[in-house]
């Protein structure tokens, strides 16, 4: 679902125009926003919890060819 096609499912559901819902529309989401970002747990009923999980590091690893211990490759080491 596409976010106009939310919008016009809470205009028709709530009888208001469609500006009205897409300003309610973008509360809503930012909301659940501004609660992940300071890492509160959002739960919604009939769709379920959403929480922003701690990124964990793979673990090391070691080097076959040499004594050397290596980081397994993910995003954030990669960029380092």
């Amino acid at each position: 679902m596409k976010a106009s096609e939310l919008i016009d499912q809470v205009a028709i559901a709530a009888c208001v125009d469609a500006s009205t819902a897409k300003k309610a529309v973008e509360a809503v989401f930012a909301g659940i926003v501004e609660a992940a970002k300071k890492g509160e747990e959002v739960s919604l009923p009939s769709f379920g919890k959403l929480l922003v999980a701690g990124f964990q590091p793979r673990r090391a690893g070691w080097n076959l060819n040499g004594p050397s211990k290596i980081r397994s490759c993910n995003v954030d080491a990669a960029a380092q």
